[in-house]
């Protein structure tokens, strides 16, 4: 095992080689290079690429909300250094590589005066000859772009100099709806690829302030998206009201999205070079540049790991054709294809397998083997699978009615390293007619105009969606009928269509991961939560969020612990609001091992639901040992009725007394259910937990307490006639006044009032004269 460990350390050493443009790349030179293979060394990003002479924010990020992990640059590309375990995307969150590299390409036959002055600087007066026609860019593991917006004119034509911003200056956005309230620790602590109990302070503040900034300045006005509350079209952000616990004014990201990532890059040459114009498209496969800013955003949601929206990230690739500096207003370009490509490293990336489906228009990647040695011997869990949803591809007119029709996944193939069929050739423009032939559907050797292709071994036809057979059941073709597991790379094509000078084309893709109990029903648990990400998509991204989770203040007893979320304001904006038709339905209490741990990996201490008759809340689950999606308990309930306080004597997790002296960690979240789920694909959502940190102790020097939580007082019958008896159960003795209260009731008989003919009380502070609580209906406390 130490021998196979120090084998898989020294290959992903090799995986993390580096290289830089050094110089501008003249296209004549490029021609006639000898095409160098090993595409992958290649490398990443340079360091003064990234380097920033500002201090607006970073050249790059992570979506890190739900259970992906997912590092981007400021121009697009989707690098593995920087992370923890040298790979951009993660699955589950903090278990092993999922995503080594992946990004967005584009390739096209192009019509245009594109030409280069003799010392290699772009022509920028349209005498050029417009060649090469074929042209690839995007970001693979190099990228072809650089960070920033396309300048335009006052006529909206690009700008012949100046014609974009420094990428020196970009910073990546990002921004979450809760940045201000949640618990940052683990979210910084992956920014800062460092052990989450090892952060200062000051480092958790530092991630909060470029939240907040992020939040104040975000770039609407380069198309950034928002929602427009007000509705005046203008981004205004939005100020937290304290007393209501919610954001006024416009919310920054897709609506709705609990973290959203964003940046804007473009294939144009560097002009902020201190010299000569640099090209940067050239770097990728030795293309000039086409004239495309590309906008990139990433989102998602934050739910449980039981919810299936926890294990996806959406990304849009919003690509507008500006066209080239000098270039001719009418160019165009046919038989355009945008391409979503992927380096799957599964654990030990020698092993995976990948495949398609044609029906949900997914390309996935799954383990070779029952079992993945990282995901296995590192973190003892099964090896998950993971997938691209290719949920919208470009509006065109494909049978010339005049209705815009919206183009899927035209293609699906792969290739593998070490293979015949191998790696596109970087840096060289052999390597764009190799990709053109893979974006049609076709061997990327010979290159095209020749184009040869993949033949399916079990039928010996021609095909374009290859590997789109059932891995489950063994039947179709599938891999590892030609190829044993090793490196894969996975290609997901849509084309052709046209573009003319100011068109702009969306791409929607769905990351989404599935863990079930070995590499074949992880496939199964993928292709079920892809469900889900459909869902999302055809409701326009319009979804029900779960109720807010509660604010809990804590009380730390001599051998008890307090948990209190009855403050009124705070519980009613969980309880009252109904979304979607999703009503407050109860609240969770969770143990846990430590303050970042989830609730599944903790110990449910209490449940509190509604009397309305819903006991056990069922939801469909893959079933891991057989792939069979069954109906499962996900809440049950008891009727019993809310409460919002709980003394907790007990550690459950270790059967034990609660000690003096030591933390305990608790976590409470509260859940809607949907009564009317005939058409959902769930019934209900459980918000994210709030979760406190609290370590019982004796009541400090000089400080007695004459009550316990949880101990009663009977209340006086003062006035009026009642068969009933009122009785106070102290909460926290910590703020015991020691006055005395008097409770009143009263008849609402206001003409349109919510509440007229309920019964109301209010409670006076006799002592002080204060009121406390006045017009509240029988019920709530």
């Amino acid at each position: 095992m130490n021998l196979l460990k120090t084998v898989e350390t020294f290959m992903n050493f090799k995986k993390s080689l580096t290289w830089a443009v050094t110089g501008a790349l003249v296209l004549v030179s490029v021609l006639s290079a000898e095409p160098p293979r090993g595409d992958k060394h290649a490398g990443q990003t340079a360091t003064s690429r990234l380097l920033k002479m500002d201090d607006n924010g970073p050249g790059d990020t992570f979506f890190n909300i739900n259970s992906w992990k997912i590092h981007m640059e400021n121009q697009g590309f989707f690098a593995w250094n920087g992370t923890s375990h040298g790979s951009a995307g993660n699955y589950p969150k903090g278990m092993g590589s999922v995503i080594f590299a992946e990004g967005i390409l584009w390739g096209a036959k192009v019509t245009d005066k594109y030409g280069v002055n003799a010392d290699g600087t772009i022509k920028t007066d349209g005498t050029g000859a417009g060649t090469p026609r074929v042209r690839v860019n995007g970001s693979m593991y190099n990228t072809g772009l650089k960070a920033g917006k396309v300048l335009r004119d006052a006529n909206g034509k690009i700008k012949d100099s100046g014609y974009s911003e420094n990428y020196r200056e970009q910073q990546i956005w990002r921004v979450r709806k809760n940045w201000n309230t949640a618990d940052l620790r683990g979210d910084i602590a992956i920014l800062k690829d460092a052990d989450p109990t090892s952060l200062t302070e000051a480092q958790i503040q530092a991630g909060k302030d470029q939240y907040q900034h992020d939040w104040e300045h975000w770039p609407a006005d380069e198309g950034a998206p928002f929602d427009d509350v007000d509705g005046d079209g203008t981004y205004t952000a939005a100020t937290w009201d304290e007393e209501n616990k919610e954001w006024v004014g416009d919310i920054p990201g897709i609506p709705g999205a609990d973290q959203t990532v964003w940046t804007v890059a473009n294939d144009l040459p560097d002009e902020f070079t201190g010299g000569a114009p640099v090209s940067v498209s050239e770097g990728g496969w030795g293309s000039p540049p086409i004239g495309f800013e590309i906008q990139i955003t990433l989102w998602g949601y934050d739910f449980p790991f039981s919810n299936p929206l926890s294990s996806m990230m959406f990304k849009r690739a919003r690509i507008n054709y500006v066209g080239l500096p000098g270039g001719p207003a009418d160019a165009k370009l046919d038989t355009v294809y945008f391409t979503q490509w992927s380096d799957p490293d599964l654990g030990t990336y020698t092993d995976d397998y990948v495949g398609s489906d044609t029906t949900l228009s997914l390309g996935y990647v799954y383990n070779g083997n029952t079992f993945d040695d990282q995901f296995f011997s590192s973190y003892g869990s099964p090896v998950p699978a993971a997938g691209y949803d290719f949920l919208e591809g470009p509006k065109v007119d494909v049978d010339g009615d005049g209705v815009l029709d919206t183009l899927g996944m035209t293609s699906f193939v792969y290739f593998a390293a070490g293979s015949s069929v191998s790696d596109p050739n970087t840096r060289v423009y052999v390597g764009t007619l190799q990709w053109f032939n893979l974006m049609e559907g076709f061997l990327p050797r010979p290159e095209y105009p020749t184009q040869l292709p993949f033949v399916d071994p079990l039928t010996g036809l021609a095909e374009k969606f290859v590997l789109a057979g059932d891995p489950p059941t063994g039947t179709g073709w599938i891999d590892g009928i030609i190829l044993p597991p090793g490196d894969r790379r996975l290609v997901m094509n849509t084309g052709p269509f046209e573009m003319s000078v100011g068109d702009t084309q969306d791409v929607v893709v769905g990351l989404i991961g599935g863990m079930g109990g070995d590499n074949l029903s992880s496939i199964t648990v993928l292709k079920y939560n892809d469900i889900y990400a459909q869902f999302a998509y055809d409701n326009n991204f319009a979804l029900p969020t779960p109720p807010k989770a509660p604010e809990v203040s804590i009380f730390e007893g001599d051998g008890y612990i307090t948990l209190n979320w009855a403050a009124t304001s705070a519980y009613k904006s969980t309880e009252e609001p109904v979304n979607k038709g999703f009503a407050f339905e109860g609240y969770k209490v969770y143990q846990l091992p430590n303050a970042l741990a989830a609730g599944s990996d903790g110990v449910l201490i209490n449940q509190f639901d509604v009397a309305n008759g819903v006991l056990v809340i069922t939801e469909k689950e893959v079933d891991p040992a057989t792939g069979l999606i069954l109906e499962k308990p996900a809440h049950v309930g008891s009727d019993n009725g809310i409460s919002r306080v709980v003394v907790v004597n007990e550690d459950k997790i270790r059967n034990r007394p609660i000690t003096n002296d030591r933390p305990y960690y608790f976590g409470v979240s509260a859940y809607s259910y949907l009564a009317d789920n005939a058409e959902s694909p769930f019934k209900s959502l459980e918000s994210s937990m709030a979760v406190v940190t609290v370590t019982p102790k004796v009541a400090d020097p000089g400080t007695a307490y004459t009550v316990d939580s949880g101990d009663y007082f009977d209340m006086a019958h003062s006035a009026g006639t009642s068969d009933g008896q009122g009785r106070v159960e102290v909460i926290d003795p910590g703020v015991m006044t020691g006055h005395d209260y008097k409770v009143t009731f009263e008849e609402d008989t206001v003409t349109g009032s919510p509440t007229k003919g309920s019964l109301l009380w209010n409670v006076t502070d006799v002592t002080s004269g204060s009121k406390i609580l006045s017009g509240y209906k029988q019920g709530y406390i």
